[in-house]
């Protein structure tokens, strides 16, 4: 790599075997001409293993598909290895769904097989079963949606 013409500075940081850690400048920025237009910018480290180059990159739901749409209309092959979606957990959940599904948890409700019934979940809450089934519902549904990436 230090051999390249268009590495102005190269510093070998370490070594072994099977992978280098390398510090360098360079000259030949094709590596970032398909985020030049997006908002977004690559988090380094980046690790290159035979001609492709694996980074992080963090934005919202619009931003990484303004860098796809980029990515789609470049020369530039890519695999998308995974897409992380985080969310503000204390919003995702009402208060109440909240309740009743840690309760499920504590009760073993969601345990295979089960350690209490529908029933004994609405006998700790002090609620009927039908208003147990709703909550229960509709909390699962939420957090079912946002692991997905579904809309709400």
């Amino acid at each position: 790599m230090q051999n390249q013409p268009t590495i102005t500075e190269y510093e070998l940081l370490e070594s072994n075997d099977r992978r280098a850690l390398a510090k360098y400048e360079t000259t030949d920025i094709a590596l970032y001409d398909f985020v030049e237009d997006s908002v977004k910018r690559i988090e380094f480290p980046v690790d290159v293993q035979n001609g492709w180059y694996e980074f992080n990159l963090t934005g919202t739901r619009d931003e990484l598909a303004d860098l796809q749409d980029a990515l789609d209309s470049s020369p530039t092959a890519y695999e998308l290895l995974s897409l992380v979606k985080t969310t503000d957990a204390e919003n995702l959940l009402t208060e109440r769904q909240r309740e009743v599904i840690e309760t499920a948890v504590r009760m073993g409700y969601f345990n295979v097989p089960r350690d209490s019934t529908l029933a004994e979940l609405a006998d700790e809450l002090a609620v009927d079963k039908s208003t147990a089934s709703t909550i229960l519902r509709r909390g699962e549904a939420q957090l079912i949606k946002s692991f997905l990436s579904l809309p709400q």
